[in-house]
């Protein structure tokens, strides 16, 4: 059988969903309202802009809390940042990070899960 043009098409569109979606910081859309009535602590500032917090790893280190990054890099977590009034339906500890001017990320609020 010969490919046509149109199943080349849908090939191309599957792989670039298979390749792209998993670097997107996005959460599942059954917990958007909690995900949008998250703060930065102290303010009414919201912690998640639609894409900016996903469930991730996290550990206690020295007192302190550390999350993992989608590139596998782990960064510290200001104890500032920590948001323990919202409860966390997750189940699993909840990080949300922004670009800062030079496109590094940067901690805006993180929700304690369990410890993995």
């Amino acid at each position: 059988m010969k490919p046509t043009p149109y199943s080349a098409l849908c090939f191309a569109s599957v792989v670039s969903l298979v390749t792209v979606a998993p670097l997107a910081w996005a959460h599942d859309g059954v917990h958007d309202r909690w995900y949008e009535s998250l703060t930065i602590p102290g303010t009414t500032n919201r912690c998640c802009g639609g894409s900016d917090c996903t469930p991730t790893e996290a550990e206690l280190r020295g007192g302190h809390w550390w999350a993992a990054l989608k590139s596998g890099e782990w960064i510290e977590v200001p104890d500032y940042l920590i948001v323990g009034s919202k409860g966390n339906p997750i189940g699993q500890p909840v990080l949300c990070v922004v670009p800062d001017e030079a496109g590094a990320l940067s901690v805006r609020c993180f929700v304690p899960g369990g410890l993995s």
